[in-house]
């Protein structure tokens, strides 16, 4: 406890967890949909070594896979908190800016 009565955990969550479960939560219906798919397809490796969390393999739209990847920022971080006290939505906006540069080469073969 704070010395204004506020109670903080102890722990906090180990930094990716939560993405990790979205992703696993998005796979789980996509495969549950009976969408053929592939959890981190070898053959969307980036130039920067990075790739998607998964991608179907049939196309979803204008002919193109849809590829995933959860990013779920932290509000509360000290990187985001004095942006996120200004504007509301300020650590989703940053993070979907980080996203899209992120997945640049892949933008005109997928949809994210």
């Amino acid at each position: 406890m704070h010395g204004d009565g506020t109670v903080y955990p102890a722990v906090k969550a180990r930094r990716g967890s939560n993405d990790s479960s979205m992703n696993g939560i998005l796979w789980r219906a996509v495969k549950r949909a009976q969408i053929p798919a592939k959890k981190e397809p070898a053959n969307l490796i980036l130039q920067n070594g990075k790739r998607p969390a998964g991608s179907t393999l049939i196309p979803w739209c204008r002919g193109e896979p849809m590829s995933q990847d959860v990013t779920v920022p932290d509000t509360l971080a000290e990187s985001h908190f004095g942006d996120t006290a200004i504007e509301a939505g300020a650590a989703a906006n940053l993070a979907a800016a980080n996203k899209i540069a992120k997945y640049d080469e892949l933008a005109g073969t997928h949809i994210f």
